[in-house]
């Protein structure tokens, strides 16, 4: 059997708006793998970053771009924390941004997505692929 059939992977949900975040579990319960989300949605955003570093270990982390809570705003503390952490992380925003698009690019292990009902389609196939590519990079 091989490792992706075995594992159960943990997935990180930061977002603060419920229909947003049960579109997101919806779409994972359609995936063909077994994993467990945890959520961070009414509190500071930092104390998700602080979560993050601690012992669980994260597979996959979606994260609105736009958190209201945090200051998710500030690319330089999402860098700090989250990208170097080679963590396979959706960024989810509302408001399409070339510049964030190209500032996001430089990330192997980020994908930038638009909140859109057929970028929400996507999320099945999204998370697979992101999920293999980190089992093929780490063994």
């Amino acid at each position: 059997m091989s490792k992706a059939k075995e594992s159960i992977y943990q997935i990180l949900i930061i977002e603060d708006d419920f229909i947003d975040k049960e579109i997101i579990c919806r779409s994972l319960n359609t995936i063909n793998l077994k994993y467990k989300v945890s959520h961070f949605d009414s509190i500071k955003l930092a104390e998700s970053y602080d979560w993050i570093r601690g012992s669980t270990k994260f597979d996959l982390i979606f994260l609105d771009y736009n958190f209201p809570t945090g200051v998710s705003s500030n690319f330089l503390h999402i860098q700090k924390t989250i990208l170097n952490t080679k963590i396979p992380i959706i960024i989810l925003t509302g408001n399409e941004s070339e510049i964030l698009k190209k500032n996001f690019s430089k990330y192997e292990n980020v994908v930038y997505l638009i909140k859109t009902e057929d970028n929400y389609n996507k999320i099945p196939s999204l998370v697979t692929e992101l999920l293999h590519k980190k089992i093929s990079t780490n063994s």
